[in-house]
């Protein structure tokens, strides 16, 4: 079974109700390189929606699927998402939205508020921040080497920020 959580109203959609289908796409190369990429998931989500009864348009969804074995419900999840503005204004009774993963949040400007010299671990917390996200670890490969200066001083956005410190690691 597929199910969609719309989390700020609190409301699944299941295959059972309005969820015709979605899919994720989730990849680790740009340009055909690994080390370093920020790679945002992404969802298409098809559903019923006769009319324009489920909204979500700037919503943040959670997707899983799963099955009932012996009774018990195995659920895999997804993440988060955050839909974007649907393909088609039209009031349709199917629906098609596209949303990513909270790596979107990365794509704001990047603004230098920390001292340095600086650790990378300490300035992958504050680039978290900035974007409202909290880093779950700070302690990582590299996370001690100390950054002399600012590199990030030609409107660079957070995610190239991200990338940079991903290399590093």
């Amino acid at each position: 079974t597929g199910k969609l959580h719309i989390v700020q109203d609190n409301i699944d959609i299941t295959e059972s109700d309005n969820l015709v289908e979605f899919k994720i796409e989730d990849n680790c190369y740009i340009n055909n390189k690994f080390v370093g990429t920020t790679v945002c998931k992404k969802i298409t989500v098809n559903i019923l929606n006769p009319n324009n009864e489920i909204e979500l348009e700037n919503k943040e969804i959670t997707a899983q699927t799963g099955m009932i074995i012996n009774g018990t419900e195995e659920v895999v999840p997804f993440g988060n998402f955050i839909i974007e503005k649907p393909d088609s204004e039209e009031a349709k009774e199917k629906t098609n939205f596209t949303g990513y993963d909270y790596m979107i949040k990365f794509n704001t400007e990047y603004k230098s508020r920390v001292s340095y010299p600086i650790s990378a671990g300490d300035l992958f917390e504050d680039v978290c921040e900035q974007v409202g996200l909290e880093a779950g670890n700070t302690n990582f490969v590299n996370s001690n080497y100390m950054i002399l200066g600012n590199p990030f001083t030609n409107n660079e956005d957070c995610r190239t920020v991200l990338s940079n410190i991903a290399q590093l690691a």
